[in-house]
């Protein structure tokens, strides 16, 4: 674990996000995970990099009642769909700094789409999250064993896009995650 680091004011307003979004979905029952570096750092139970976004995971059914009750919060949402599909596989902020990516069940398995192939497929006993904090703010974070499979995943493509300046910083995020990840396997 990093003990020195010093999060940038961007990642702290993120982290502020994730706590208001957090209260409000585990007070209305709604399913909801944190996944990415914040889910990486909460299991670390502290900020360990800066953050550019916050990616969470939700069920399809739950995707009018998110939008509603953040809403009221004063998020906007657009939603994005993938071009062989009319049904939206994600919807962002308009800022883009939320994602929240749907998921959707299929014969036991679950299924999100990003990144290429533009569909993973994982067991549904994956989903089971922990709840984790990081500075007195307590969230969902999806299990290690599938942030471990997400982060070689996305560490792949983006390292096939490294001519690009923005996925070369993703790239060397997805380098820092799993690091840290593997170690705290060890500990």
């Amino acid at each position: 674990m990093i003990s020195n680091f010093k999060a940038s004011q961007a990642t702290l307003v993120r982290l502020k996000e994730l706590e208001v979004i957090s209260k409000i979905l585990e007070n209305s029952s709604i399913f909801y995970s944190v996944m990415g570096g914040f889910a990486v750092d909460g299991h670390m139970g502290s900020l360990t990099r800066d953050h550019d976004d916050l990616d969470m995971l939700c069920y399809r059914k739950e995707v009018d009642s998110i939008k509603g009750l953040l809403g009221e919060q004063g998020f906007q949402f657009s939603e994005q769909c993938l071009p062989d599909e009319s049904v939206p596989y994600k919807f962002c902020n308009q800022e883009k700094t939320l994602t929240f990516h749907i998921i959707k069940k299929i014969n036991g398995n679950f299924d999100i789409a990003f990144w290429n192939p533009r569909h993973l497929q994982y067991p549904c006993p994956l989903l089971a999250r922990k709840k984790v904090v990081i500075d007195s703010v307590g969230f969902y974070a999806v299990n290690k064993e599938f942030l471990i499979d997400l982060k070689h995943k996305q560490r792949d493509f983006e390292y096939r896009h490294l001519d690009n300046p923005k996925h070369e910083k993703k790239y060397k995020d997805c380098l820092h995650d799993l690091e840290i990840l593997k170690k705290s396997i060890f500990d």
